[in-house]
């Protein structure tokens, strides 16, 4: 494995160390300027959020959220491409979420993220937990 797949490795790692999404203003670091997270599903949570939104708009489109963990279990690298896959469990509005999931990420030659997108085994049972009413 070379350098900069190791060192993108190493990014995702981080990111996902860094805690839930409740804190992903810590986060900030792992990112490129002008980046792109691309969210899956059919809900008002769906969709692309680029630079700032990502840290304001879709957090606020996630609540209320009782609990969302995210337990990788892979990461593995392909040139500037890096995927996740592991457990997603999450609360909200009397819901629960217990998932295979993870996320592709794609990275520029400094190891920040350029762009993200997420995915889930079960994107029906994702887009039920983050439907808008209870």
């Amino acid at each position: 494995m070379g350098e900069a797949q190791q060192r993108n490795i190493a990014t995702a790692r981080a990111f996902y160390d860094a805690g839930p999404a409740s804190s992903d203003e810590q986060r900030r670091r792992y990112f490129a300027e002008n980046f792109v997270w691309h969210v899956p599903g059919d809900t008002d949570l769906s969709g692309a959020y680029s630079g700032q939104s990502y840290f304001t708009d879709m957090p606020e489109r996630m609540q209320p959220l009782d609990e969302w963990l995210i337990d990788i279990d892979i990461v593995s690298a392909n040139d500037a491409l890096v995927i996740s896959s592991g457990r997603l469990r999450g609360r909200r509005l009397g819901r629960e979420i217990n998932v295979t999931a993870g996320h592709v990420f794609r990275f520029d030659q400094d190891a920040r993220i350029v762009e993200a997108w997420g995915w889930c085994a079960d994107q029906e049972s994702l887009d039920k937990f983050f439907a808008a009413t209870a």
